[in-house]
């Protein structure tokens, strides 16, 4: 009884054939191409809670080291910025009623106009459009003296970091 394997029964890894051959150094070419590629790759893990800037460290690398945004990304920051701007001006009016601070009568129409569109824009968030109207009127509210004092106090409620 022999204990070795009959060489028909195994076929050899190297390849035997002149076509499997060039392949297989095709193959290995584009390993060793990727493998230098690789080592010119730099990742990087950012840790971190929640609003504490690693998604803006990222913007920055973008800006810095390749071609910045594209003008889809423009209009997707352009919403977050406009919708920031209504979150931290709402934050504020709610902060001035629970403060109990009165907002004078020449913007308290300015104030219920802004909360009518803060209302319509969340119930249809995807047709967000922040009009130059709109934009007047929260510029009105925010230099009043109700919301200046609010803002003063921001420390004892939630507000977003970029509300100035």
């Amino acid at each position: 009884m022999g204990a070795a394997a009959s060489s028909s029964a195994h076929k050899s890894d190297t390849p035997s054939t002149p076509i499997e051959k060039a392949v297989s150094r095709s193959i290995d070419r584009e390993l060793a191409k990727e493998k230098i590629e690789m080592a010119n790759v730099f990742k990087i893990l950012l840790l971190g809670g929640s609003e504490s800037g690693k998604t803006t460290i990222f913007k920055q690398m973008r800006i810095l080291h390749l071609d910045g945004f594209t003008r889809a990304d423009k209009i997707n920051y352009r919403y977050q910025i406009h919708s920031n701007a209504v979150d931290a001006l709402n934050q504020l009016i709610e902060a001035c009623q629970k403060f109990r601070i009165v907002h004078e009568s020449s913007i308290q129409g300015y104030v219920r106009d802004f909360l009518k569109f803060r209302t319509q824009t969340n119930n249809d968030q995807n047709d967000f459009e922040l009009r130059s109207d709109v934009a007047d009127k929260m510029h009105r509210i925010w230099i009043s003296g109700p919301i200046q004092m609010a803002y003063k106090r921001r420390w004892e409620f939630t507000l977003l970091d970029s509300a100035k």
